[in-house]
């Protein structure tokens, strides 16, 4: 999975880059790459919307606060 802060959106990146993928095919490319597990995870994410509903920027967004949340203040 590619997201932004970590070197897996790097490679991401890197991959659309080498292939020369342009910014409105970016989160076809996204989806049919990642496996089912992901695939499932990130329809479980957009709640109401399709994945293929939101931007590819609003998707990443969405997985990333999922898998990097930032810490809670009660928490500490």
């Amino acid at each position: 999975m590619w997201i932004r802060g970590t070197g897996l959106c790097t490679a991401g990146e890197m991959y659309f880059r080498a292939n020369e993928i342009k910014d409105e095919l970016k989160l076809p490319t996204l989806i049919s790459l990642v496996g089912d597990n992901v695939y499932e995870l990130i329809v479980n994410l957009c709640n109401t919307k399709k994945p293929t509903d939101l931007s590819y920027d609003a998707l990443i967004t969405i997985v990333r606060e999922h898998l990097q949340p930032k810490p809670s203040i009660m928490a500490e």
